[in-house]
């Protein structure tokens, strides 16, 4: 008798890539920082794939 475990994950991906999703903070706030911390905010803990080597990083802070 074989048993086997399974665990089955999905990941939903999104389109937008990392830099259009900081320019679009930049262009909606007239302050720096706000845009600044509206990126942190949406980015932080996100897991972004990269297309030249199709590697998954989480990012952990934007300097």
């Amino acid at each position: 008798q074989l048993m086997i475990n399974v665990d089955l994950s999905t990941k939903v991906m999104n389109k937008q890539t990392v830099y259009s999703i900081l320019m679009d903070k930049f262009n909606r706030f007239d302050d720096t920082k706000q845009a600044q911390d509206a990126s942190l905010k949406e980015l932080v803990g996100q897991i972004v794939l990269t297309p030249y080597n199709n590697e998954t990083y989480k990012i952990l802070d934007i300097a």
